[in-house]
């Protein structure tokens, strides 16, 4: 019956103690724990009917699961389609649409983690060079103006990268600090 579900397990080594089956005039339910060879638990539940709610609560303990996303993605589809036998089309439809959203958003995650990532990285890089301008400027100043004060030196670290773009161009025109006031902004 496993493989017929499309549950490749370990050979059954014993059937654990459950809950005693019940039976109704309109339903039936049954519960099935089983441990395998490999020493894991397998629980199989048998209902005759099927209720939205009940379908939405299986499908949200298996995306909860620790495993493989494609093995989640089948179990999640057993489920749907093992309800196609006691759920309206409507209702499927509904199913079939979340499920869809849900790998949906698993793809829009995992793309916004790679693009989040590489923009940190380009950030990095960038403001690495900004920081290797800045001391880079703030030495050429100093070789050509003698100790430059500290607030120059302040005032340069706070300064955008147009400002020290074109710091850089015209190192070779500042002679005082007066000349490099002209270049800096407040």
């Amino acid at each position: 019956m496993l493989d017929f579900l499309g549950l490749h397990t370990a050979p059954i080594a014993e059937v654990v103690p459950t809950e005693l089956p019940y039976i109704e005039a309109r339903r039936i339910n049954e519960d099935y724990i089983f441990r395998l060879q490999d020493d894991t638990l397998l629980h199989l539940e048998y209902q005759s009917t099927l209720a939205l709610d009940i379908t939405l609560k299986t499908i949200e303990t298996i995306k909860k699961m620790k495993n493989r996303q494609s093995e989640i993605d089948q179990l999640i589809a057993t489920v749907i389609i093992l309800a196609d036998k006691l759920l309206d089309e409507q209702t499927i439809e509904k199913l079939w649409e979340e499920f869809k959203m849900l790998n949906v958003f698993k793809y829009a995650e995992e793309r916004g983690k790679k693009e989040g990532f590489q923009e940190g990285i380009e950030e990095g890089i960038e403001k690495g060079i900004e920081k290797g301008m800045v001391e880079t400027i703030i030495k050429q100043l100093c070789k050509k103006l003698g100790d430059l004060p500290q607030e120059y030196k302040e005032r340069i670290i706070g300064q955008d990268k147009a400002t020290l773009e074109m710091l850089a161009e015209n190192i070779f025109d500042i002679f005082s600090l007066n000349d490099l006031d002209r270049f800096l902004k407040n």
